[in-house]
């Protein structure tokens, strides 16, 4: 290790001498060894030195611990560190003093490094706004730093201390500009990530203390590939999305300190492995491509379940992404075998166009499954089943679920009660994530139980009022007390068909008094023209009021009798 000592020389500096000396009067060689002045380097053997070496000879290995602490010291310090042929990332991990802030300036390969980040940082890189080339001051913001007149420059040794060179004495000029002290001092430790694409061997970390009692160590890991992580596209908006793409992220640290020093004897890397708030993120394993190095935020989803927020190439927030509706058309795509609580989203408009009635067709294939629909704060619950009608749970809970399937399936009786279900809801891309929360409590009693072979492979028809341009969510859950598998299909908000009749009446009689316009819905896939066995029948074009219970004749001299439940029940011809 390199000691720091009064020698005398027998020339008026290091490298014009031909000897070392122990004492003022030059009688006493110095030991043989190897002597710096922070510039060059010469080997003193038998009282004679051997040629010099310029210092980059003196460069600190990467992966040991570098630094300078002394009260009573300010000035430049100046290093060198051999970070070898291996491609990858340097990342650098540093300290500084409790109350004194100080300025580091990376180069490398040409290209100089002022910025730095630390767990937790939810803002911009410390020095973002920093001059390029010129050194950012970070740390404590006890002390301000500022410009100082000429003071010693101190130079590296291959041990990682520093001792004070020959060089000219120079100024420290502080740029306000470059002054960052965000994330404070003493046990903050800063990261800086160094692309290293070429095979130069070493790299330049300078050390600027303009305040007397600098104090800063820091570490830079030997290069090597960052961590991996995989997420969606880079997005605008936290919608849930899919994984497509490898990324990288540099973890950020914490320091062990000597109790009894003050000085670090090991930097931690963080063991995370996602990227969490204040890691730099990169498309690259060497660190050279900042994801969204712009002020606008950018966010990538990890999982299908968690969005990163990502300014000026650091995270700066997480939280659970959203899924958006999906639109309200079409065959939605169902879960496959599991057990569990699913929610399907949709979108179905806010515009004074988007009215009418919601049409739900839902198919449990054959296992028993349950269904409720929400919307505008009600729960709907009734179906009518093609060749059969009504189908609705006898529970006094408006939100019970209706159960329909096979009634020779008893596998959803020991799940009577209220039981923990998984919960997953369908994504933007039709594909089923999980919902947040990932689990959630349902009950399901022996009245929801509608099961019927008829109900089985059919569109069970439900039909969701939307009379307003909104709200424009309508939700549908589907609860799967077994493995589960269903079919469903939505159709848009719509205005019902309608037909001339008279009033309701209490039997077939003929009339002619065909004053009254209603309305039905249709099963899936059927166009008739007036309602048929088992449509819901409404007063109102958006299928709010349900016809009243009675016989009503209309203009074709055929009648329907509608249940109390505003499902036709009988046709015929009128008498």
């Amino acid at each position: 290790m390199a000691t720091e000592t009064t020698y005398y020389l027998n020339g008026p500096d290091l490298s014009s001498s031909t000897a070392v000396y122990a004492d003022a009067d030059m009688n006493q060689c110095a030991p043989d060894g190897f002597y710096s002045n922070g510039s060059i380097v010469r080997e003193q053997v038998n009282c004679v030195l051997l040629p010099q070496q310029n210092c980059p000879s003196c460069a600190v290995p990467c992966g040991d611990i570098a630094g300078f602490s002394d009260t009573g010291v300010n000035g430049t310090f100046l290093a060198q560190v051999g970070v070898g042929a291996d491609l990858g990332a340097v990342i650098i991990y540093s300290v500084v003093g409790n109350s004194i802030p100080d300025g580091v300036l990376v180069t490398f390969d040409g290209q100089t490094f002022n910025q730095l980040t630390f767990q937790g940082n939810n803002g911009d890189p410390i020095g973002l706004n920093s001059t390029p080339g010129e050194p950012t001051y970070y740390g404590s913001n006890i002390n301000t730093p500022v410009t100082t007149p000429d003071l010693p420059v101190y130079t590296i040794q291959t041990d990682g201390s520093y001792i004070q060179s020959n060089l000219p004495n120079q100024a420290v000029n502080v740029n306000s500009n470059n002054v960052d002290l965000r994330g404070g001092g003493g046990a903050t430790v800063y990261t800086q990530v160094i692309p290293k694409g070429t095979a130069v061997s070493t790299m330049n970390i300078d050390y600027f203390g303009p305040i007397q009692g600098t104090f800063f160590q820091y570490e830079a890991f030997c290069p090597g590939p960052l961590a991996p992580f995989q997420g969606s596209a880079v997005r605008n908006d936290t919608d849930c999305d899919s994984v497509v793409n490898n990324y990288f992220y540099a973890p950020n640290a914490t320091a062990t300190f000597d109790p009894n020093t003050g000085l670090v004897t090991s930097f931690n890397p963080d063991t995370n492995t996602l990227p969490e708030v204040g890691n730099y993120v990169f498309f690259d394993d060497t660190g050279a491509g900042a994801i969204n190095p712009s002020a606008t935020p950018q966010f990538v989803i990890l999982n299908n379940s968690t969005y990163i927020e990502i300014v000026h190439g650091i995270v700066v927030s997480t939280g659970a992404c959203t899924n958006p509706p999906l639109p309200c058309a079409g065959n939605l795509n169902p879960p496959q075998g599991q057990q569990g609580h699913y929610t399907i989203e949709l979108d179905a408009g806010s515009t004074v166009n988007d009215t009418g009635a919601v049409i739900i067709y839902f198919d449990p294939i054959g296992v028993p499954d349950g269904i409720r629909v929400e919307y505008d704060g009600v729960y709907y619950n009734t179906l009518s089943t093609p060749g059969l009608g009504y189908r609705e749970s006898q529970s006094s809970d408006p939100a019970a679920f209706t159960l329909l399937g096979d009634p020779n399936d008893n596998c959803w009786q020991p799940r009577i009660g209220t039981f923990s279900y998984t919960r997953s809801i369908l994504t933007p891309q039709n594909t089923w994530g999980p919902n947040t929360p990932n689990s959630g409590n349902y009950t399901l009693s022996g009245a929801d139980n509608q099961t019927n072979a008829l109900t089985m492979s059919v569109d069970n028809m439900m039909v969701i009022p939307k009379p307003n341009a909104t709200p424009n969510i309508v939700t549908i859950e589907v609860l799967g007390p077994c493995p589960t598998g269903w079919n469903i299909q939505v159709n848009c908000p719509a205005h019902l068909p309608s037909f001339n009749s008279t009033v309701g009446q209490g039997d077939s009689t003929c009339s002619t008094d065909f004053t009254q316009q209603f309305f039905f819905a249709q099963f899936n896939g059927v166009q008739n023209t007036y309602p048929e066995l088992h449509n819901f029948v409404f007063e109102d074009q958006d299928g709010v009021t349900p016809l009243p219970q009675g016989f009503y004749i209309m203009d074709n001299n055929d009648f329907i009798e509608v249940s109390s439940n505003g499902i036709v029940i009988a046709t015929g011809n009128c008498t």
